[in-house]
């Protein structure tokens, strides 16, 4: 028996051999699902082809794919159907080649017709969405990036909805695959849920799974699909959503500890005062949109067309230059000075190595470590999580009463007399003997004491009577007339009742 999720045997053609390669190359040739087969079997084999795939390269194998076509019966063909139909080894080494994350979303889109039209409508609903709310603010151009990252869940591994397309995703790769903090990503959710392109799922879900979105998509009620012309123009929408660059980083501003900060830490209110640190000046968010844009139009646009796409009314702002010490230049230009585009006359192009001078505008940004810190701090907190689970509070079936008034008052007087207590031993400790601390010493001792007699006691002990008074009212001792002492005044602790 094989363990469940792994691929079967069939899926491998040869492994270290001789004839269709060389040792240490391995040659897949994964079976292609049916047509008429079900989503959950389609899931299954684009995930065991994936896990396999990790598997040999982890060690270190060089893994090709060769996809093949199904017959016209519609029946799958592997590789042995496809050598006794006539193909040769260098027919099938000239089809293979590197194994990549999208194949799985190609190949399940092609075999679903009402997976593909829901896509190419969020495909639609995102060019929309980013004219109408991507560049209007930075969290609009973040809340982008994270609707970008759900379309391409939902290529891979999303299904059919009657609102749209449900996809399975945890916030923590969700935040790392869009380069926002777990913070900003929370935000983003809340936009996207306000302007309605996605609506959260998780009624009946478990602690430790992660959350559904459904990202909404044009349908009927009866289950049809709205496929036809969308609400885009086709002079507005020449591109397909496959951009190949890396979602970027926003620029650190400069940051040091406000005045309010170190004096706060100076008197003791902040135990540890942050460290300043300077600003990073990175491409953003808003030129990695453009750079999507160029990508997935082939890599060629006018101003005018790029200008449409992303919603700018006046294009020629991307290319100006600025003329003064305090201007600003446009977003292209950057991109053109470190060769990331060209700009000639009216069009702008990427660059034949326009990924590789990116990477490198990502290295001088520290984009490249700060994501490697963030991937790090999450697999750190998701192993704990994991291992102590979610902190749930402890059922009570029978909450404590509530307290009654005299409970209430006794507790004050106790808690009353507790900080007396404690106040009283520290003004001991620091001063020694005074007039508060000689008067608790004695009425805890007697209990209670005639006012005359306690001021003449204190003046023999060296200190001045006409303080005795004022250290009363401080401390709260209740003075009292008694009748069956010819009503002289009597001291009483505090919270003490008379004798």
């Amino acid at each position: 028996m094989r363990e469940a999720g792994t691929p079967s045997t069939k899926e491998v053609a040869l492994v270290h051999s001789e004839v269709l390669a060389p040792p240490g190359v391995v040659i897949l040739a994964p079976p292609e699902v049916p047509r008429n087969a079900s989503e959950a079997r389609a899931q299954s084999e684009g995930r065991a082809r994936q896990w396999l795939v990790g598997a040999l390269e982890d060690r270190g194998a060089d893994v090709r794919v060769a996809y093949l076509e199904d017959e016209a019966h519609r029946s799958k063909v592997g590789v042995d159907d496809y050598l006794v139909a006539g193909g040769t080894v260098a027919e099938l080494k000239a089809l293979c080649r590197k194994f990549e994350r999208q194949d799985v979303a190609q190949l399940r889109l092609s075999k679903d017709e009402k997976l593909r039209a829901r896509v190419e409508d969020l495909e639609r609903r995102y060019y929309e969405f980013s004219r109408e709310h991507g560049r209007k603010s930075t969290g609009g151009e973040s809340a982008q990036d994270v609707y970008l990252k759900l379309i391409e869940a939902a290529r891979r591994n999303g299904k059919i909805h009657r609102d749209g397309i449900r996809v399975q995703k945890a916030h923590g790769p969700l935040a790392l695959e869009a380069k926002v903090s777990s913070r900003t990503l929370v935000k983003c959710i809340l936009r996207l849920e306000e302007w309605g392109v996605l609506y959260r799922d998780n009624e009946g879900r478990k602690s430790k799974q992660a959350g559904h979105f459904v990202l909404c998509a044009d349908v009927k009620h009866n289950g049809g699909m709205v496929t036809a012309e969308g609400t885009v123009s086709e002079t507005c929408d020449p591109c397909t959503l496959h951009p190949r660059a890396p979602r970027l980083m926003w620029s650190r501003a400069k940051w040091k500890p406000t005045k309010k900060m170190v004096r706060d830490h100076r008197l003791g209110k902040l135990s540890r005062l942050p460290d300043p640190h300077e600003g990073v000046r990175r491409l953003g968010k808003r030129r990695g949109h453009l750079f999507d844009v160029l990508d997935c139009a082939g890599g060629t646009l006018t101003l005018d067309e790029l200008g449409t796409i992303t919603g700018r009314p006046n294009p020629r702002e991307l290319v100006r230059r600025k003329r003064t010490e305090k201007g600003r230049d446009g977003l292209l230009i950057w991109p053109e000075e470190a060769g990331i585009v060209r700009i000639e006359g009216d069009t702008v192009s990427l660059t034949p190595d326009w990924l590789d001078r990116l990477e490198a505008q990502r290295e001088q940004g520290k984009e490249i470590e700060m994501a490697e810190i963030a991937e790090r701090r999450y697999e750190r907190k998701r192993a704990e999580y994991h291992e102590h689970g979610p902190i749930e509070a402890m059922p009570t079936e029978h909450p404590p009463q509530l307290m009654g008034s005299e409970r209430v008052e006794e507790i004050v007087r106790e808690r009353a007399k507790e900080d007396l207590k404690a106040r009283i031993e520290e003004q001991r400790r620091k001063v020694g003997i005074t007039v508060e601390t000689f008067i608790f010493d004695k009425l805890k001792t007697l209990g209670r004491i005639r006012l005359a007699l306690l001021m003449e006691v204190y003046a023999d002990a060296g200190g001045d009577p006409w303080e005795v008074r004022p250290a009363l009212r401080r401390m709260g001792c209740r003075i009292e007339r008694l009748p069956e002492f010819e009503n002289r005044q009597f001291v009483f602790a505090p919270a003490e009742g008379a004798a």
